[in-house]
């Protein structure tokens, strides 16, 4: 089954860092979308699951979120996995501030991926993105 570009959601507060990121994923085939919260990321996966039902073309869908902004992640995120009406994307963690005890929480919701912003450089971020599809 042929596929189409791969799709990054992006929530996070940082316009310049988004910005990066977009670039240097869409010089690489991606379509980069920024969401500003989970509310918008659930409509756009639900525009994509319509796309791939009027097409049959397979798109994957992966999610750039820093929790933080929203203000109970963990339920919001758990809800979100849960939703039947679309396969989740793969979702990535990258945040400034959390715990360990929120790393086990996020972890057990199901996040495929977690990092603290700052200590990747920007090709180890794309190559953690890339390695999610």
């Amino acid at each position: 089954m042929p596929k189409r570009k791969p799709i990054l959601l992006i929530l996070d507060s940082d316009a310049d860092y988004v910005d990066i990121i977009k670039g240097k994923l869409e010089s690489m085939g991606w379509s980069v979308k920024r969401v500003k919260n989970l509310e918008l990321a659930k409509k756009e996966l639900m525009k994509s699951v319509k796309s791939k039902s009027a097409s049959g073309v397979k798109q994957t869908v992966v999610f750039l979120l820093d929790p933080h902004l929203e203000i109970h992640p963990e339920e919001i995120l758990s809800e979100f996995i849960k939703n039947q009406e679309y396969q989740y994307p793969k979702l990535i963690i990258h945040t400034k501030n959390c715990s360990r005890k929120d790393i086990q929480v996020f972890k057990q919701i199901g996040i495929h991926d977690f990092w603290i912003k700052g200590h990747l450089s920007l090709s180890e971020l794309l190559r953690h993105i890339k390695k999610n599809i």
